[in-house]
């Protein structure tokens, strides 16, 4: 087996401060490289051992205009390549933006992924604004799961986050690629932030792939709050998560009209 260096870069994602936030390790390959296959950049996921590693490739083919750059991007966890992730995304960008690879009139980035194009713009005060798609949830038992299931998916659950949580509504996503997203509200009489989760919990549930837990705040300039745990993706807890908030966002703007 043949080997190569490249480098890469770790970027902590949602914060301003060194060490915080989530980080992501994100790895540039030159243009005419050839792409590794999948098995091996599990491997290399694996090996940083974080909640996302991002791999970019190149696309100059595909670009719109002067002021964007194309690059295809894949996400892998520790554990399985995923369909969307925000904040190696997020720090895909940042790293393209800062490394000075793009000409200065760039001010569009374009990715190409599983779950379709994907934008990232950088605003005049040098922070990033990323588009990405929102979905619908229903009602899980409007999904057609049986009775038995739909037990077994709140005993799960209630395992995760203890008996004394009182779940409120189980949502899963409509929409392609969210279909393995499940949203949970809680009642706001315990505070998330303090509950000793039990994610492993959770991991029995294989036909899904990351649980939303989420209540409504009340603490001043909040509007909700929430957790992630994705287990089947080999990562029991994930600090921030972008993703998430694509049907996290539109669940509390339907209920608040």
């Amino acid at each position: 087996m043949s080997t190569r260096a490249l480098p890469y870069t770790i970027v902590d994602a949602f914060t301003d401060t060194p060490f915080k936030g989530n980080p992501a390790s994100v790895i540039l390959f030159p243009p005419d490289t050839e792409i590794p296959a999948s098995e091996t950049l599990q491997l290399i996921s694996r090996e940083f051992n974080l909640a996302e590693t991002a791999f970019l490739t190149p696309r100059p083919e595909a670009n719109s205009s002067t002021t964007t750059a194309t690059y295809g991007l894949r996400w892998f966890t520790p554990a399985v390549e995923v369909p969307l992730c925000g904040h190696a995304t997020l720090a895909s960008a940042k790293f393209l933006f800062a490394s000075g690879i793009l000409a200065d009139e760039v001010t569009q980035l374009h990715f190409l992924t599983l779950s379709g194009t994907l934008m990232a713009t950088k605003l005049s005060d040098g922070k990033i604004e990323l588009e990405f798609p929102g979905s619908d949830s229903v009602p899980l038992h409007l999904k057609g799961g049986k009775p038995e299931a739909l037990v077994a998916i709140r005993k799960a659950i209630k395992g995760c986050l203890g008996d004394e949580v009182e779940v409120l509504h189980i949502h899963v996503g409509t929409r392609e690629k969210f279909e393995k997203f499940v949203l949970v509200e809680i009642d706001g009489s315990v505070d998330l932030q303090l509950i000793k989760a039990k994610p492993q919990n959770l991991a029995s549930l294989t036909d899904y792939f990351l649980f939303a837990v989420t209540q409504k705040s009340s603490k001043p300039g909040l509007d909700f709050e929430s957790r992630v745990f994705a287990p089947n993706a080999g990562i029991d807890e994930d600090p921030v998560t972008g993703a998430a908030h694509c049907l996290l966002t539109p669940y509390w703007a339907t209920k608040w009209n």
